[in-house]
C-alpha cells in the first residue's frame, strides 16, 4: 500500500471488501494492528496482529452492495463505542 491517508485506507478496504479482494483486505492492515469487538459473540474479544484479525476474527468477504457500504458507513458512528479497530 502506498498511502497512510486514513480516509483514502478505509475506503480501499471497504472497496475490497466489496469486490472480495483478499489481497488488498490484509494490505489494508498493518502487521500490529488490533481489533475489539464487544459482546458476547464468538468474534468477540480482542484480536491481534493482521494474521489474527484477518484469519481468525472475520467470516470470508462476500461481494456487499454499494448501497450497504454506504449504509454501514453511516451507521458506523453509533456503533463505534462498541467495536474498536485500529
Amino acid at each position: 500500500m502506498t498511502t497512510t491517508d486514513p480516509r483514502t485506507v478505509v475506503l480501499r478496504y471497504f472497496d475490497a471488501l466489496a469486490a472480495g479482494d483478499q489481497e488488498t483486505i490484509r494490505e489494508s492492515w498493518s502487521e500490529d494492528g488490533t481489533c475489539w469487538y464487544g459482546g458476547d459473540l464468538p468474534i468477540s474479544g480482542t484480536w491481534r496482529g493482521r494474521d489474527q484479525v484477518i484469519d481468525g476474527s472475520w467470516p470470508p468477504p462476500s461481494p456487499i452492495s454499494t448501497r450497504t457500504r454506504r449504509s454501514a458507513s453511516r451507521s458506523r458512528t453509533s456503533s463505534a463505542r462498541a467495536n474498536r479497530c485500529s
